[in-house]
């Protein structure tokens, strides 16, 4: 189990696939980095990484045969950072479904699975720690926890043991506390909410129920049946 620290690097995500397709990953190895230049977020989005920002990346391990394991895993890890910032440093956050875990608001961290040609599942996540001003096109969405004038615990240490906690992530099914929490912080849960399935861009209206123990979304609909999804973007009404 490695640990490899950048002060500035591509991406996080990018350079642990490069050594998983080499054949020379291991479970839990990882890789953290204080700014990206090529930061990248679910559905291929940019993700703006600057200098102040904590960015790791680990091997959740080998899930060929289990993919659909990538589905639990992502909200697990969201769960494990939102509390990891309300125990460590005393702010409460709340989840967007599946993994943005929001302050204020605002998004201060994302999560990005992805599994490699060798099928090792990457895991990444950025935390907008002490950052003092994002890109105009980002001001109204992201936030970060502090600004570089507040007192705080150093970075480094920060990064450190967020890495230590997100090394024993588990799916929600294998771990009942973090699914009980993940469903207490949930965004838009008890609202009416629209989801926007993306394979084929349905329109799914209804009232959030929470997730299941599999990370995927419950929406009652306006028949009253109750449907799950794992993957789509949300919205409240």
């Amino acid at each position: 189990m490695t640990t490899e620290y950048f002060d500035s690097i591509g991406s996080t995500n990018d350079y642990l696939k490069e050594k998983s397709n080499a054949g020379i990953l291991e479970a839990k190895d990882a890789v953290i980095a204080f700014s990206q230049t090529n930061g990248r977020g679910r559905l291929n989005r940019s993700f703006e990484s600057p200098q102040g920002g904590v960015y790791i990346s680990f091997c959740y391990g080998n899930i060929r045969g289990k993919e659909k394991e990538i589905l639990s895993v992502m909200p697990s890890v969201a769960a494990v950072v939102s509390m990891f910032i309300k125990n460590k440093l005393g702010i409460d956050t709340c989840i967007k479904w599946p993994n943005d875990v929001i302050y204020n608001n605002k998004k201060c961290s994302g999560i990005l699975c992805e599994q490699t040609k060798m099928g090792d599942l990457i895991v990444g996540v950025g935390l907008n720690y002490k950052i003092d001003k994002f890109d105009s096109s980002l001001s109204d969405k992201a936030i970060s926890l502090f600004n570089t004038s507040s007192a705080c615990p150093p970075i480094e240490q920060i990064a450190a043991e967020l890495l230590n906690a997100l090394r024993e992530v588990q799916p929600l099914i294998k771990n009942r506390a973090l699914f009980e929490y993940y469903n207490s912080v949930l965004l838009y849960k008890g609202s009416n909410v629209s989801l926007k399935t993306l394979y084929n861009n349905q329109i799914v209206e209804g009232k959030c129920l929470g997730v299941n123990e599999n990370g995927e979304l419950l929406i009652e609909t306006f028949d009253s049946s109750i449907k799950s999804y794992n993957v789509g973007e949300l919205t409240s009404h």
